[in-house]
């Protein structure tokens, strides 16, 4: 923040639902937001969110969340109507839980 010569920031994102080897799960993915949830409660970001994440991961998250989760950032374009049941990264889930599904191509 310091570099950014900001108080804050309006969001922040956790990017993958796993480390760079590919390896985690729940306990990791839980660690991580409970990272980003101090840096939420000492007011240095406005909201936190998730990038890639599936319904198993929000799960994950949800069980010991203090927060919402605000967003999650998934890829959707006009092509993904070829994938299938997973062409929307479970959006009908998102909207449920409250979560705002934003799209990138």
């Amino acid at each position: 923040l310091r570099q950014l010569n900001l108080e804050y920031v309006d969001l922040v994102l956790l990017h993958f639902p796993s480390d760079e080897d590919l390896k985690g799960g729940a306990s990791l993915r839980q660690e991580d937001w409970q990272a980003l949830e101090k840096f939420y409660f000492l007011g240095k970001t406005k909201a936190v969110g998730v990038s890639h994440y599936c319904r198993r991961h929000i799960e994950d998250i949800l069980e010991i969340a203090k927060i919402p989760i605000a967003v999650n950032q998934v890829q959707y374009h006009v092509g993904m109507g070829l994938s299938g049941p997973n062409a929307t990264d479970d959006k009908g889930y998102m909207d449920e839980t409250g979560i705002v599904y934003q799209s990138f191509s």
